[in-house]
């Protein structure tokens, strides 16, 4: 670890002045070499080709490829599968106006004297003008090599007011439905008038595929909202698999409080539809609402927003879980506490475990049944499986979840701390752990 910080150190520290240097080749395929700072000012490196191509290694799993951008309306160049994955997601980012796969290349004399050059894997410009350099990690940790750079890399960007990532892959599940939406990015799928009444049949959050049955043919359809989805048109909660149920609705303009500078967490409270709720559980692109008479409502966060009577008004009661003494606990206590998160989460989510692949049960889905009847349910089910509970014990685990995590599912019978003295009176402890001291010779204390 010394090493590398070491390393880093002596990058940074000749690496981000005045004397970076910037090779690119330009649109007239002339390749150029100036100060970085002036290429960050100057030169619109969205427009240029990549200064080294990557290389074709046979037997290799990845491979370089092309990808079409929506974004700029021509092809961009990725080399690997986890590049193709990144360049996927800068196309669907709307503050996203142009991207661009390795076209500049920087150089830069370590304080051994030895030269190093780096090209960073993406460069996008975004929509305020500022400019994004990217490099893109695999799963794993990343290596001492792209951390030094990644040093000198992220100086020289702030340098220049730019901004500099190392984009790390994201949830399987969110990569997999963007995936699918790519496949519709094209403008020949736009859809003309079906795409703004399929904005008006999703005005208010319903299933996917009822607004699909309203609108028509869905083979017809459906390209045309997964083109909608893909453009931010519509919204979806994409961190969960993309299935028929999936609750869908247009993005509207931000309206009353907006959403600037808006953050929402578990245990914020909120005020909407002319009642207090508190945020519970953030699934995606949906919030999971919570009121004082434990009525619970999911809403998806632009529509949250854009409620003209919408507004934050108590910050979260941070406290300390206590994670650490769950290993105290017998191995029994554990595991029931577990099973009981398991419950939980399939009541208020319809997922026991999340990024489950498959829909949830038809009584636990809530697109199908109210928080009431999944309640009852579930107290049903425990009840055939020989641990009787009623919906009252069901409602109650849920309370205890929301406000202690885990640790509020444990019994709290098992997690008490015995004392040393039994029943006595805690004020006469000490001095009874001093008398104990002095007879723990095996001789009787006086």
């Amino acid at each position: 670890m010394r090493r590398q910080g070491g390393e880093a150190s002596g990058e940074f520290a000749e690496g981000a002045d005045d004397h970076l240097m910037a090779r690119f080749v330009d649109p007239a395929c002339s390749e150029r070499l100036m100060c970085w700072r002036d290429v960050a000012r100057e030169v619109a490196l969205e427009d240029c080709g990549p200064v080294r191509p990557f290389p074709v290694r046979p037997g290799r799993r990845f491979a370089p490829g092309w990808w079409w951008s929506a974004t700029n309306g021509r092809l961009v160049h990725y080399g690997s599968g986890v590049m193709r994955t990144q360049v996927m997601l800068l196309d669907r980012d709307p503050s996203v106006e142009a991207i661009a796969c390795r076209p500049v290349e920087f150089t830069w004399r370590k304080r051994d004297g030895t030269w190093v050059r780096h090209a960073p894997h993406l460069m996008a410009r975004l929509a305020e003008g500022r400019g994004l350099l990217a490099d893109c990690a695999g799963h794993g940790d990343i290596s001492p090599r792209l951390a030094c750079r990644a040093a000198v890399m992220k100086a020289a960007a702030a340098a220049a007011g730019w901004q500099y990532r190392v984009l790390r892959p994201p949830d399987p599940v969110l990569a997999a439905n963007l995936r699918w939406l790519a496949g519709y990015r094209h403008p020949r799928y736009r859809g003309g008038e079906l795409a703004g009444r399929a904005a008006e049949v999703f005005r208010r959050p319903r299933p996917l595929i009822e607004g699909v049955r309203e609108l028509g043919d869905p083979v017809e359809v459906f390209p045309v909202v997964f083109h909608a989805l893909w453009h931010g048109k519509l919204s979806a909660p994409l961190e969960v698999p993309l299935h028929e149920r999936v609750t869908v609705t247009a993005d509207r303009p931000t309206g009353g409080a907006g959403m600037s500078g808006t953050v929402l967490e578990p245990g914020t409270q909120v005020r909407f539809a002319k009642r207090t709720w508190t945020v519970v559980m953030l699934e995606g692109s949906c919030v999971r609402l919570v009121d004082a008479d434990n009525s619970v409502a999911t809403v998806l966060a632009n529509f949250l927003f854009a409620e003209p009577d919408f507004e934050v008004v108590g910050a979260p009661q941070r406290g300390v879980p206590p994670f650490g003494l769950l290993e105290e606990l017998p191995e029994q206590v554990r595991a029931r506490a577990y099973a009981w998160e398991r419950h939980v989460r399939e009541v208020e989510t319809g997922y026991p475990v999340p990024g489950q692949d498959q829909p949830p049960r038809a009584e636990f889905d809530p697109a199908r049944r109210t928080m009431a009847e999944r309640e009852e349910a579930k107290a049903a089910e425990l009840t055939a499986a020989g641990q009787p509970a009623s919906a009252v014990t069901v409602r109650r685990m849920r309370a205890r979840y929301r406000e202690q995590c885990l640790w509020g599912l444990v019994d709290g019978r098992a997690a008490r701390r015995r004392s040393p003295i039994g029943r006595a009176d805690e004020r006469v402890s000490p001095r009874s752990r001093r008398h104990s001291r002095r007879s723990g010779s095996g001789r009787p204390g006086r």
